[in-house]
C-alpha cells in the first residue's frame, strides 16, 4: 500500500509523491480502513511544513517532539523544520489511538 502527496499547487499531470509505504498490512483493505499519514513538504515561500491526514474515522490529529500541534479532524498544517523531529498520532471515533503509515520522509 502505498500513500501519496498531491497539492494544489502540482500540475495535474504531475506524479504525486510518495509520503508512505506499509507492506504486509491490512491497513486500506475492508477489514482495516484506519489510515493516518506525515510528512515535510516545502511551499513556493521556502518555509517547511509538517503535514499529517487521516482517514474518514479519524477524529483528531496531534503532534509532539520538536512541533507541538492539535487539530480537530483529518487534516493538520504546521510549520516545522524539515528536520524536526515529530510524532504524529491520531484519535479515531471509537476513542482508539492509530499511529502512522510509513517513515514520513515525504518532500
Amino acid at each position: 500500500m502505498g500513500l501519496f502527496l498531491r497539492t494544489s499547487a502540482d500540475s495535474p499531470a504531475a506524479p504525486a509523491d510518495p509520503v508512505g509505504r506499509a507492506r504486509g498490512t491490512a491497513a486500506c483493505s475492508r477489514s482495516g480502513r484506519h489510515v493516518v499519514a506525515d510528512t515535510h513538504w516545502r511551499a513556493r515561500t521556502g518555509h517547511w511544513y509538517l503535514l499529517a491526514a487521516g482517514s474518514r474515522a479519524v477524529t483528531r490529529i496531534d503532534v509532539g517532539g520538536d512541533v507541538t500541534a492539535r487539530a480537530n479532524g483529518r487534516t493538520l498544517a504546521v510549520r516545522a523544520a524539515r528536520d524536526a523531529r515529530t510524532r504524529v498520532t491520531a484519535r479515531l471515533d471509537t476513542g482508539a489511538s492509530l499511529e502512522p503509515v510509513g517513515d514520513g520522509a515525504g518532500r
